[in-house]
This record gives C-alpha cells, structure tokens and sequence, in this order.
C-alpha cells in the first residue's frame, strides 16, 4: 500500500513539474492542425500552386494574429490570463509561420524573401533588446533585494554593541 501511496505521489509531482510544458506544446499542436485543416477545407476547389500560395499567406496571418492574441488578451485580460495556454498558441504561431516560410522558400520571388528576412531580422534585434532590458531589470531588483536585506542585518547587528561577551554563559553558546 504504501509503495503505491509513494509511487502516485511521485508520479503527481513529475507531472505538476511538466505541467508547465505539456499543456503549451499540446495547445500548439493543435493550433497548427486546426489551420491546417481550415486551409484544406477553405482551399480545396483550388488549383494546387494557387492552394499552396493561399495556404501560406494563410498560416502567415494565423500566426501573427495568433502572437498578438497571445500578447493582448492572455496575457493582459485577469479573466483570461492563462500562461499555459499563451505560451501554446505562441509556440504554434511561431511553428506556422516558420512553417510556411520554409515550405516554400524557394517559390517565393526575391523580393518577399528580401521582406521576410528584414522582418526576421528586426524580431531578432527587438527580442535581444527586450531580453537585455529584462536582464537589467532583474539585476537592479536583485541589488534592492540585497540593499535591504543589508539594511535589515545592519538593524540586527546594531544591538549586538549592547550583548557583552562575559555576560554569556556556557549554556547559551551551545545553543
């Protein structure tokens, strides 16, 4: 009894542990296969390269309306505030329009191409930027952090100056 008692509370605490990761990556896969088959089902009287083109401006605009959603209403809205299903439908935003860009990367004309790469690049630059603000932050809430605790222990250690060495007893220094 008590060997399965100790099993299932193993077992709750790895998966409260990834809890954190299975729910997101399910969320975007499933994101995914829902626009994947809305595209089939919106495109499929079309020609196959007109049904490709549609498909990913379709996937496209998926995943960018998706991160905005994802950055707006879950992350901002108290009533919907969820971060398990945020990160999942970022994940799957990403994956489409990184998707659809590989995909078909080599019949895209040069000038689109010129445009995904500049878009890439300023989301790589804004995200560095953002992830050294966000370094910075937490370093100055660290040096508060420590400043007060500073401040708390030199409270503490100003009564020491009154305790006199002779006045412990042997009792007291082994607690």
């Amino acid at each position: 009894m008590s060997y399965l008692y100790t099993t299932l509370i193993v077992a709750h605490k790895i998966m409260a542990y990834y809890e954190n990761y299975i729910y997101p990556i399910g969320i975007a896969i499933m994101f995914y296969l829902f626009c994947d088959q809305l595209s089939d089902v919106l495109y499929k009287s079309n020609g196959f390269n007109e049904r490709i083109k549609n498909t990913m401006i379709m996937f496209i605009v998926a995943g960018v309306i998706g991160l905005a959603l994802a950055q707006t209403i879950f992350k901002t809205n108290s009533s919907l505030k969820n971060p398990n299903i945020k990160l999942g439908i970022e994940i799957g935003s990403v994956f489409l329009i990184i998707y659809s860009i590989l995909r078909n990367w080599y019949s895209v004309t040069t000038d689109i191409k010129l445009i995904i790469i500049g878009i890439i690049f300023g989301i790589i630059i804004w995200c560095s930027y953002k992830s050294k603000a966000l370094n910075n932050q937490n370093e100055h809430e660290k040096e508060r952090k420590k400043e007060k605790s500073n401040k708390k222990s030199a409270e503490y250690n100003k009564y020491d100056k009154y305790v006199d060495d002779d006045d412990i007893t042997e009792d007291d220094k082994d607690n």
